[in-house]
């Protein structure tokens, strides 16, 4: 069984019990991931809100994050400038993956596929 990304959430875990295990997502990001920015982010997260992040947390943060990588580069933050600079081809490197972007806007990131197992997400060789 495989559902969206919106679905894999601790509530689904919580909700579908052992219905849920070997349910799988796509995913933008893999909760047990090693890297220090990632594990900084976390423990912010969870410091500042009690529950783990979610992949709406992960879209957030790296959404605010190219905006402001892009608002920074630009003289003036006019409605046109910031067009023009996402008008450009570009890479961002996000909170775990790199956000390539083309000519429209447009992010073409890689997922990963995730899976519940023993009642929580692991990631899919």
């Amino acid at each position: 069984i495989y559902s969206g990304m919106w679905g894999m959430t601790a509530d689904m875990i919580r909700n579908a019990g052992k219905y849920g295990e070997g349910v799988r997502f796509p995913s933008v990001y893999d909760p047990d991931a090693t890297d220090a920015d990632w594990l900084a982010f976390q423990a912010a997260y969870v410091a500042k809100y009690g529950v783990e992040p979610g992949f709406g947390s992960v879209y957030a943060y790296d959404a605010v994050y190219v905006a402001a990588t892009v608002l920074r580069g630009l003289a003036s933050p006019d409605a046109s400038s910031v067009a023009a600079a996402l008008g450009k081809p570009m890479r961002y490197e996000g909170l775990q993956t790199t956000i390539p972007m083309d000519e429209t806007g447009d992010a073409a990131r890689g997922y990963l596929t995730m899976q519940v197992r023993d009642g929580r997400f692991e990631k899919v060789p």
